[in-house]
């Protein structure tokens, strides 16, 4: 079923985005300013785009790790990752047009709700849809989608939602490559002495040719990004200011990812190593 939600890394995103950075004088080849990546002012930012990789690859990783999970062949097994449901909790599974797809609806409490939908198909030779996983798939299509509601008290509240779609291709227990994308949005409604605020924070993500590999010995830890890019937009508005921020994300064979993350005139560069949840 479902691996780890990249909701919490989503939320400190967010909490971060709203960020002013500094810069320097100088400027880079395609005359944006050159900021300095250590600059105190950059490294809200800077967490929020580690976040922001960290969470949407361990979603798809995750899944790569033990696709047969959304789909198993004995039912008893179709459970969440984090324990047993209870009695007011939703499970179910159904398999539609080769797509195997679960539902999952948690109450965790009066005042939070999560709903959660994964869909995949696999693909064995000549293109062919199976209904199950086996060592014969070496393509995989698959689409996650969350939404969570929080009622709060009040006129607060907030509501999230959560969507990857992505394909797998080349793929086998040792890795494979990934394309899709992703998008996240957030809307937080609170209380002030002038009345209600809304904020609305968006975030995409482009996902391009990720190759990655998977630790074969240790099905349930995420793999590692070895090539490709992400292209992540953020944007938010806040006290009805809006700002924006790109970022491309490079990995490399080693693992690590270089950065360059741009706003307004602005543009930062430096290297980061994912550390997938």
């Amino acid at each position: 079923m479902l691996r780890r939600s990249c909701m919490a890394g989503l939320l400190v995103v967010l909490a971060f985005l709203f960020t002013f950075a500094g810069c320097s004088d100088n400027s880079t080849g395609n005359n944006k300013v050159v900021g300095d990546p250590n600059a105190p002012e950059f490294q809200n930012m800077k967490a929020a785009i580690a976040s922001s990789v960290d969470s949407t690859m361990s979603i798809m990783l995750r899944f790569a790790a033990s696709p047969g999970r959304v789909a198993p062949q004995d039912t008893i097994n179709l459970r969440p990752d984090w324990g047993v449901l209870n009695p007011a909790d939703t499970l179910l599974h159904n398999f539609v047009d080769g797509w195997n797809i679960v539902y999952l609806g948690l109450t965790t409490g009066a005042d939070y709700n999560r709903t959660l939908v994964d869909s995949v198909r696999f693909f064995i030779e000549n293109n062919a849809v199976d209904r199950y996983f086996s060592y014969h798939v070496s393509k995989m299509d698959f689409i996650h989608h969350q939404t969570d509601t929080y009622k709060g008290s009040g006129d607060s509240h907030q509501n999230s939602s959560t969507y990857v779609n992505v394909d797998y291709t080349g793929y086998s227990t040792s890795g494979g490559t990934l394309d899709g994308s992703g998008k996240f949005v957030w809307d937080d409604y609170y209380q002030t002495i002038a009345g209600t605020v809304h904020d609305n924070y968006q975030f995409n993500a482009i996902i391009n040719t990720v190759g990655f590999v998977q630790t074969v010995s240790q099905p349930w830890t995420p793999g590692m990004a070895t090539s490709g890019t992400i292209t992540l937009t953020a944007t938010v508005t806040a006290a009805e200011i809006e700002e924006t921020w790109t970022a491309t994300v490079t990995f490399s064979s080693t693992g690590t990812a270089q950065i360059t993350a741009t706003t307004g005139n602005t543009e930062y560069s430096y290297q980061m190593t994912p550390t997938y949840e």
